[in-house]
């Protein structure tokens, strides 16, 4: 082979590496932004509404099978599960004595909202409280319902630390049921707690 089909050998070998390398590295390139697309169509679909700090992670749904108080209730593995973030009225039935004030309202509340119904639940830092429940914030479909408990007037906003993640979004609730005397506020806190005139 002479020295000038030497060099063009060459030449044409380089052009050819080029090509294949710059095939290779579009595809990639196509196929990683692909997959940061999915991703965030993905992340925008679950939980929407939320920002992303406070956007929910979807973990496996449960079924509600007694509902307990409240705020407690039991799902098909037979733990029991705190809601995170809020207090209800005790109803006192192991020590017979009467019921708090809207106990029994709130516990018929929160059995029509997920009673017998597929729910998901998100911890945030607790796994569980000191009597062994679950510490979580319970979604039933696009409902966070937490937050519908204060916001309705069937629960007051209690957050403890480290399990914070929503406290802000649940006193602007409690704020509002106050402010419209809803639920307990009404029957219950309105001469302690008078809403404001601004």
């Amino acid at each position: 082979m002479s020295s000038k089909q030497k060099l063009s050998f060459g030449i044409v070998t380089s052009v050819f590496l080029v090509l294949i390398i710059s095939i290779f590295f579009s595809f990639f390139q196509e196929s990683k932004q692909k997959k940061i697309h999915e991703g965030t169509v993905k992340s925008i679909s679950v939980g929407e509404g939320f920002k992303p700090s406070q956007r929910p992670q979807i973990n496996q749904t449960f079924l509600v099978t007694r509902i307990i108080d409240g705020d407690t209730f039991e799902i098909q593995t037979r733990q029991k599960v705190r809601l995170i973030g809020i207090d209800t009225p005790e109803l006192n039935t192991s020590t017979k004595k009467v019921p708090g004030c809207f106990g029994i309202q709130a516990k018929e509340k929160l059995s029509e909202l997920i009673f017998n119904k597929q729910v998901r639940l998100m911890k945030d830092i607790s796994e569980t409280d000191r009597y062994g429940r679950l510490l979580r914030y319970v979604y039933f479909g696009e409902n966070f319902i937490n937050q519908d408990l204060i916001e309705q007037g069937f629960a007051l906003a209690s957050t403890f630390p480290p399990d914070v993640k929503y406290k802000e979004v649940f006193l602007k609730a409690q704020t509002e049921a106050r402010e419209n005397m809803r639920g307990l506020w009404k029957e219950c806190y309105l001469n302690r707690f008078p809403p404001s005139r601004e």
